[in-house]
């Protein structure tokens, strides 16, 4: 008599698979709210608790976010001229980060998002502009129109401070 075959248990979920299954609320943001931001799959809520509440509890943190930037920018970065980028559709946290410059050979230097402000394009003041380099207000739309060909006036982008450790 043969006898069948025993059931293979499943493996164990991946925390992307968690993140997957997940419910419930997300946790507050802090420092930020852009209504397009999707949450960082260490943020989903499942019922054992938030995936960072998981992760801590096993000894583990989640990584450090990180704020990709041109490798032209790493000199400024570097001698603290550059203190202020912004973005679009691209979700950031107050909080510890990895800057990465280029994308070949990637240069990694540890930091932090100080504060990040949500505001519309052609609300960015000249103060706010040039903080970021640019002349003025007027050639916000313009420049970020190199890194992001589709912006219009009235999109929502992030004005990020951030430090390098």
């Amino acid at each position: 008599m043969r006898l069948p075959p025993l059931p293979v248990p499943a493996p164990p979920l991946t925390p992307a698979q968690m993140a997957a299954r997940a419910v419930g609320d997300r946790p507050a943001e802090v420092g930020l709210t852009l209504a397009a931001r999707e949450p960082h799959w260490y943020e989903h809520r499942c019922l054992c608790g938030t995936i960072v509440d998981i992760l801590t509890r096993a000894g583990l943190r989640p990584p450090p976010q990180r704020l990709r930037f041109r490798a032209t920018h790493l000199p400024a970065v570097r001698d603290g001229s550059k203190r202020v980028t912004m973005r679009f559709r691209d979700p950031v946290e107050v909080g510890p980060a990895i800057l990465v410059f280029g994308s070949g050979d990637e240069v990694h230097l540890p930091g932090r998002i100080t504060s990040a402000v949500a505001r519309p394009v052609n609300r960015v003041t000249d103060d706010e502009a040039r903080a970021d380099g640019f002349a003025s207000a007027a050639g916000v739309l313009p420049g970020l129109r190199d890194y992001y060909p589709g912006l219009q006036p009235d999109d929502e982008i992030a004005i990020v401070h951030f430090e390098t450790d």
